[in-house]
């Protein structure tokens, strides 16, 4: 799989996010960064290991999740890369 040079900008900003904010501030972030690339592979494993990182460390990030469209942006990666296994597992 070849990473574009945007998908790869877009997927050291995510981690840039998670190094650089509070946590739960940047899942906002995460969820947007998820709409803009929805048929990177490379951007929604990032960003779906992101959201599951976030929600297995703090459960209050639950519901920051839900409320910031978490739960639509983690179905639409698992529809646009059914064949992809590393987002199929990230989303899990």
């Amino acid at each position: 799989m070849t990473v574009t040079e945007e998908e790869h900008k877009a997927a050291l900003r995510l981690q840039d996010l998670l190094e650089t904010q509070a946590a739960r501030d940047s899942i906002p972030d995460i969820i947007e960064m998820m709409h803009l690339h929805l048929r990177s592979p490379k951007v929604q494993e990032y960003a779906c290991a992101a959201l599951w990182n976030l929600a297995y460390d703090e459960e209050k990030n639950h519901a920051l999740i839900v409320e910031a469209g978490g739960i639509d942006s983690l179905i639409a990666a698992m529809k646009s890369h059914r064949r992809t296994a590393v987002v199929q597992v990230s989303s899990r």
